[in-house]
């Protein structure tokens, strides 16, 4: 059969077994690490390994995934091109954070847990039942006119929320310090005008749109007591994280603490590698001194930065009209780095500083932005995704350096910096535009 025809609500479509060929290996190269590699209930089973098939007819056609129906529709097709097709039998798992005002997390997770359900914003006057995801879109555009980046990451959380089926798991966290609980979900979309209480003062900022929750897992637990050396742990921040297609490890034991694996995660000293030993003194020296001031953060930074490869008096350069620190390589711009003088920072606490390196890395074009305080560092790539948590690449605390944070820190390099990843680049696009 040279090729199937399958409908879409912009007209018909066809598609050979050769291009879903070249969409398997497309898939295999370009997304099987960011994206689940099997749909909701159904994957295409080929050479071993499992495919999305919505997914890969999309890859194929060329048509949206979200002009063409799933199930049975892209299955037919699938099937008439002599492809397998096989049955997904593991849970779907997420994450959704509890609110979105800052330092109400456990008052908003109470709200979850006591009346046994998960709830999201946006559109908080709008019952989505029946709706389309273009509809709803249209709807989000009309709400944030001047705003897309608002409409593209309101409509991904939505689209995530809705997809949900009975059964699935979800996990709040708590960024990236641990989980408040895990849930299964219980219904289907529900909406109730401002039902959840986030914790605004304003009541208007309560969600409305939820999802009936079992707990299963009430207690807050760490995330160092959760995740082991070396797995992958939870997407911290975002209103809800990516649909996986089965539950990660350390939910598995969470849920059935029985499992054969171990149940606590062995624990390591932090790592002192030898390019950093004296940043590290340096930071601890500051941490016991009350006096210290901003500038002595900024020469912390400095001297990071020195560590790592750049020139100490061409490339790392202070107070660049309202940028803290300039870093170049080879005179081109390639980050803005925002300091503090604060010790405790993270994701959540520096959200207006985060603004302010944003607004100065815009106005002189360049890619990355840290807010750091010396030991704390907090990464973006303004190419990744559509928001500013989408472009989180990650944090790290110089005197508690783990295996993973080095790679991080290693991506930072000038000969890393002033070349660009088309590959990488090529997936930034891929979790903006696609899913």
């Amino acid at each position: 059969m040279n090729a199937v025809s399958f409908r879409t609500h912009t007209g018909q479509q066809k598609v050979s077994r050769d291009q879903i060929l070249a969409a398997i290996e497309q898939f295999d190269k370009n997304y099987r690490e960011i994206e689940r590699d099997t749909g909701t209930k159904f994957a295409i089973k080929h050479d071993g390994r499992t495919y999305p098939p919505k997914r890969l007819l999309e890859l194929a056609s060329g048509a949206s995934k979200r002009t063409f129906g799933g199930g049975n529709t892209t299955n037919s097709v699938f099937k008439q091109l002599g492809f397998e097709v096989v049955e997904v039998e593991s849970h779907q798992f997420t994450t959704i954070s509890p609110t979105h005002v800052a330092g109400k997390k456990e008052h908003a997770w109470r709200s979850f847990l006591n009346g046994e359900y998960v709830a999201i914003g946006w559109l908080e006057n709008v019952d989505l039942t029946g709706k389309s995801l273009e509809e709803i879109e249209k709807l989000l555009e009309e709400v944030y006119l001047k705003e897309p980046d608002e409409v593209n990451k309101a409509a991904r959380a939505l689209e995530r929320f809705l997809s949900l089926e009975e059964g699935d798991y979800v996990a709040i966290p708590n960024v990236n310090f641990g989980l408040f609980g895990v849930g299964v979900i219980k219904s289907g979309y529900k909406f109730k005008k401002n039902m959840h209480d986030t914790g605004a003062e304003d009541k208007s900022a309560f969600y409305s749109h939820y999802r009936k929750v079992q707990w299963v897992v009430k207690d807050y637990h760490e995330r160092s007591d959760l995740v082991l050396e070396g797995e992958k742990s939870w997407q911290p921040y975002g209103t809800i994280g990516k649909i996986e297609g089965k539950l990660p490890p350390y939910i598995v034991r969470l849920i059935n603490p029985s499992a054969l694996v171990p149940a606590k995660p062995v624990k390591h000293d932090a790592l002192q590698p030898d390019f950093l030993k004296q940043v590290i003194k340096g930071i601890e020296v500051f941490r016991k001194d009350a006096g210290h001031q901003e500038r002595d953060h900024e020469g912390l930074v400095h001297d990071f930065f020195v560590s790592i490869g750049y020139g100490r008096y061409d490339d790392v350069k202070f107070r660049r009209g309202r940028i803290d620190l300039l870093i170049s390589s080879d005179g081109v711009q390639l980050a803005v780095v925002e300091v503090k003088r604060t010790w405790n920072l993270d994701f959540e606490s520096a959200k207006e500083h985060i603004k302010q390196a944003y607004q100065y890395a815009h106005e002189n074009g360049v890619r990355y932005v840290i807010v750091t305080n010396g030991d704390d560092y907090i990464l973006f790539d303004r190419l990744k995704g559509l928001s500013w948590e989408s472009n989180l690449l990650g944090e790290w605390k110089l005197t508690e350096l783990r295996e993973e944070d080095l790679q991080l820190i290693d991506r930072l390099r000038p000969e890393r910096l002033r070349k660009p990843n088309l590959t990488e680049l090529f997936q930034h696009l891929s979790e903006a535009f696609g899913n």
